[in-house]
């Protein structure tokens, strides 16, 4: 019984502490960055940034037969100088560049980015996969951590102009932990 409360106290002392702690992840913003911190959620610890960052990225939308409902994952990587303006996480001492983030409104970034005649297509599942690369303006950037790696978010909102057309692929990304 002495153990037991022994422990019940050390449990007990623990989960306070650690209550009061900051749970969010580290980060730092480089200097040319437009992007501000807006607001940080807890559980799962997750960082959102207000502002509208131009980078140019490469593309690859991929269609994805998943078990319960196929779906459409766009994934951009930030190329040249472009990781100069977007935060980043820190871990254990290490920077963590976004070199892949995953974009939300995956329709409407098809549209933005293909138009509409190779958007359906894709969205569809008449092409495994598309890729290029282009100058974007992405908002609603986030950043956190899933499956112990640094996961990257964003929406597009507009296309300034593409440095390659569209191509057709016929391997499909992988996806997941």
């Amino acid at each position: 019984m002495k153990h037991f409360l022994i422990l019940l106290v050390f449990i007990i002392i623990s989960f306070s502490s650690y209550a009061g702690e900051k749970v969010y992840p580290a980060y730092k913003i480089p200097t040319d960055s437009p992007l501000k911190i807006k607001r940080v959620e807890k559980i799962p610890p997750f960082l959102f940034f207000s502002g509208k960052a131009e980078i140019r990225a490469k593309y690859t939308f991929s269609y994805l037969a998943d078990a319960y409902k196929p779906y459409v994952e766009l994934i951009i990587e930030p190329v040249n100088n472009s990781l100069n303006k977007l935060p980043f996480l820190v871990q254990r001492g290490r920077d963590e560049k976004p070199l892949k983030v995953s974009v939300f409104e995956v329709k409407k970034a098809a549209k933005l980015l293909l138009g509409t005649e190779m958007a359906e297509k894709i969205i569809n599942g008449k092409h495994p996969s598309i890729s290029g690369e282009a100058n974007i303006i992405i908002y609603n950037f986030g950043a956190g951590y899933e499956c112990d790696k640094a996961v990257y978010i964003a929406k597009l909102k507009s296309v300034n102009n593409h440095f390659t057309s569209a191509k057709i692929g016929g391997v499909n990304a992988y996806s997941g932990c």
